[in-house]
């Protein structure tokens, strides 16, 4: 396991965190369905969704 590095594309703010053991833990909402919101395991995802800790400011991130 790996750390990975993230920007934050509100402040420019850089850290590091493990992805892989972030994507494993955690779920997503998905905002398509056909019964409105449901969630979906983060394992199955590219994307996840990631708060700055520096602004505080949410955002997407490309987990490669």
């Amino acid at each position: 396991m790996g750390l990975d590095t993230v920007k934050c594309p509100h402040c420019g703010y850089m850290y590091q965190m493990d992805l892989v053991k972030y994507k494993e833990d955690r779920y997503t909402a998905v905002a398509k369905g056909l019964f409105g919101k449901s969630k979906a395991k983060l394992e199955s995802s590219k994307y996840v969704d990631l708060k700055c800790p520096a602004c505080g400011k949410e955002f997407e991130w490309k987990v490669e």
